[in-house]
């Protein structure tokens, strides 16, 4: 996707003259947050391609590209997955060393013309998108905070508008090994798979963690893509020397390179923040973040993996000890390789078949027969708590153990054992209230005796509040008033005390 930028100029109306974001003024086509902006759309298809920009070269330099090549479509609608798959299995059978298909013959500058104004890309128009029917958007300028109110139409205050242009690409695995290689069953160890797909997703976030640790913009990460494409050396990983033992330890320098690749890129951070309390906890923080980040609008699953089984084709094509080396297994029938989904219910784990009996062993949501015979079949996950608080043959106290009994039963069986129990049970609970009604009266007796205490010390406070009337006897009071209040002081907090005794008991 790149983005078709206009300015509005008073009298002229809507022009592509010096209109794009402020960060790339006079380019007319842009990225969506504005950091890689271009020319002409003959650029910017060059450049989606390519990690070197070329705009007016001819040249087919095979080492620049990425793997994808384009692929023509009605840009009103998502092409099927099948039928780009079948483009690009019919380029691949072909031989087509197309280039990025929007140039037909060299032009005045040294460069070709394009077929088209738009170099093959088709105004694409999303349904939750605030476009008008030509797909523009209008805003006030191309600040990233008026970039996140779109208007359908230009009013008053609108000043620029774009819109998104966009062009399908195909993967293509023969711009990066011969098809001998690469062309037999697409099936690879799913373990190697994903331990290769993670060492390149977190290659990239930890490089783009050195290079910003806050926002991240396509001129930064695009560039550091191209160069961890770079990195894998695929079609250069041909085992050397004992091809017996090659492929792990070529698997194994690739992921070497793979954890050189940030400070190689990008250069180690400095001494000053490596040196500052909480710095790898923080690194390993905003890592999670980023993985989320790079994963959704940078390296998807997807790519990761297919690259990944590159690399292992690479690696191993010689001993086939991490992909099937069958061209007759494509249905997965026979190849141990072939990727399959856990059957249990609500597992989502891919495997490979090989993998099959070894993650049915630890699969969580396996379901498993309780070990306590109670007849339950239980998600191995959920087996501890089942047989802690569920299973009817655990050992459960009787519900009125607070009145004095000690039974311990089955939990199955505690409706038998209180009715069996009844009238044990109730002499129990008989004596417990005769306890409850002694200490009632207990509690009673102290209640009154408190009320007495605090009626006498109100009967002096109030006597001595007569004395204190008398001005003539003021100066002596005042030190009988102070030994007055210490000693009701005391008596409340005597009193205070005893309340919490006698509501602590009644609780009990």
């Amino acid at each position: 996707d790149i983005h078709e930028n206009q300015r509005f100029w008073v009298g002229r109306g809507f022009s592509r003259k010096d209109c794009s974001p402020p960060r790339a003024e006079a380019l007319q086509h842009s990225t969506a947050d504005g950091s890689l902006s271009f020319r002409t759309v003959r650029e910017a298809a060059l450049s989606l391609l390519r990690y070197d920009v070329v705009a007016n070269s001819g040249s087919k330099r095979r080492q620049g590209r990425r793997g994808w090549s384009y692929h023509e479509y009605d840009g009103r609608q998502q092409p099927h997955a099948q039928a780009v798959q079948e483009t690009a299995s019919a380029l691949v059978a072909h031989d087509e060393d197309s280039d990025y298909e929007c140039s037909v013959e060299d032009g005045a500058d040294g460069g070709r013309l394009s077929l088209d104004e738009r170099c093959g890309f088709e105004v694409y128009i999303d349904e939750n998108a605030t476009c008008d029917h030509e797909g523009w958007s209008y805003f006030p300028d191309f600040n990233n905070n008026s970039m996140l109110s779109p208007n359908n139409h230009r009013g008053i205050l609108d000043f620029v508008r774009r819109r998104k242009l966009r062009r399908v690409a195909i993967f293509r695995p023969d711009f990066f090994l011969p098809k001998d290689v690469f062309q037999p069953c697409d099936f690879c160890d799913s373990k190697v798979v994903d331990d290769l797909s993670s060492a390149i997703l977190d290659a990239l976030c930890l490089a783009t963690l050195y290079v910003s640790r806050t926002s991240l913009t396509d001129a930064q990460v695009l560039p550091l893509k191209a160069a961890l494409i770079d990195t894998l050396a695929i079609g250069t990983n041909r085992p050397d020397g004992d091809k017996e033992h090659a492929s792990n330890l070529n698997i194994n320098k690739v992921k070497i390179r793979l954890t050189a690749f940030p400070e190689v890129s990008v250069g180690k951070p400095q001494l000053v923040q490596l040196v500052q309390p909480g710095y790898d906890d923080s690194l390993q923080e905003g890592m999670s973040r980023r993985r989320q980040l790079i994963s959704n609008n940078y390296l998807s699953y997807e790519e990761r993996t297919v690259l990944a089984r590159l690399v292992i084709k690479d690696v191993d094509r010689y001993r086939f000890q991490m992909h099937c080396d069958s061209c007759s297994c494509r249905e997965g029938d026979r190849c141990e390789y072939t990727l399959m989904t856990c059957p249990n219910d609500n597992c989502t784990a891919i495997y490979s078949r090989k993998y099959r009996d070894e993650h049915d062993e630890v699969c969580g949501y396996r379901r498993v027969p309780c070990p306590s015979g109670c007849g339950a079949a239980v998600a191995r996950m959920d087996l501890h708590k089942h047989v802690r608080d569920e299973c009817p043959m655990r050992e459960a106290a009787c519900p009125l153990s607070v009145v004095g009994c000690t039974a311990c039963v089955r939990a199955g069986d505690i409706s038998r054992h209180l009715s069996e129990g009844a009238d044990a049970h109730f002499v129990l609970v008989a004596n417990r209230m005769m306890e409850y009604q002694q200490l009632f009266r207990r509690m009673d007796g102290r209640i009154k005796e408190l009320e007495e205490r605090n009626a006498m010390l109100e009967n002096v406070l109030r006597e001595t509040a007569a004395k204190l009337q008398s001005k003539d006897d003021a100066k002596s009071a005042a030190g009988d008033v102070k030994k007055l209040d210490k000693r009701i002081g005391a008596l409340e907090t005597k009193c205070k005390t005893e309340f919490r005794k006698i509501e602590n008991e009644r609780r009990k």
